[in-house]
């Protein structure tokens, strides 16, 4: 219930700090060397010791020999149509926001005086924001309904990429960077806690698994699919038309939402 949306904002939020520290700290590198981003990715070493030293293995693990795994009953259907449609929501959803960390560093590039340090900052500013907004999905959720919260957040991802779209400036980049991720705070969460939603318990495992794989298909997609809108309509237009996607999502659910009547 309640207690799982604001889990859901916290893990999302955290997510979100994450990116701040670990992209500003590769836009500081890149000054120094193409390839010292690259060395952030030695803290996984780190976080392997933790996990180890401090993560315990859950009680009650039904799928240890012995168990009452034999006993357990048939799993129930899952609405399948409504899951794989919230796959396409994730998957959308990535490639609309990894043009992001993709191909701003390019756009940001076509701007005077713009340095590998100020690609990491406005890139980590979208992620602060992301990361606020993640905290504050809790209580979006006590006042607004899961349909209600995907229109909230595709409009706002709509109107940062516009902003971005017709900036002339990298401030007025950061800005729409800003507005963008608050609107991608509230994807995660919210497509964690729909997913929780519609799962039966058996099948929950499954269905969050599949929806891993939705965003990461999202995100390995996001280049191969925009990069054509880049070299027929350069870096701006493209984000115009980057900006259609969630635009269109947000209308399809203001519709849901108008038939329903209510926003909760």
């Amino acid at each position: 219930g309640r207690e799982r949306d604001r889990v859901m904002g916290s893990q999302a939020a955290f997510m979100g700090f994450g990116g701040v520290i670990f992209l500003t700290a590769g836009g500081v590198l890149a000054d120094l060397s193409w390839r010292a981003p690259f060395g952030v990715y030695a803290t996984a070493f780190g976080i392997l010791l933790m996990i180890v030293a401090f993560l315990p293995e859950p009680d009650g693990d039904t799928d240890a020999p012995g168990r009452a795994h034999d006993s357990a009953p048939e799993p129930e259907s899952a609405p399948w149509s409504s899951v794989f449609l919230l796959y396409g929501l994730a998957f959308l959803g990535m490639v609309t926001f990894y043009t992001i960390p993709v191909e701003i560093p390019f756009y940001l590039d076509t701007f005077e005086g713009v340095s590998g340090s100020m690609v990491g900052l406005a890139i980590a500013a979208s992620t602060l924001a992301s990361a606020f907004a993640s905290l504050r999905y809790g209580r979006l959720r006590d006042r607004l309904s899961v349909e209600a919260v995907f229109l909230l957040l595709f409009a706002t991802m709509a109107v940062g990429f516009g902003v971005i779209r017709f900036a002339e400036s990298y401030a007025a980049v950061v800005a729409g960077l800003v507005v963008c991720g608050s609107g991608t705070g509230f994807l995660m969460p919210n497509l964690n806690v729909r997913a929780g939603q519609i799962a039966p318990p058996a099948l929950r495992g499954r269905i969050v698994g599949g929806l891993t794989t939705a965003l990461f298909l999202g995100q390995f997609c996001s280049p191969i699919l925009t990069r054509p809108l880049i070299e027929r309509l350069g870096s701006g237009g493209a984000y115009g038309a980057v900006a259609l996607v969630p635009a269109c999502l947000a209308l399809c659910f203001a519709v849901v939402v108008a038939r329903r009547g209510t926003v909760r």
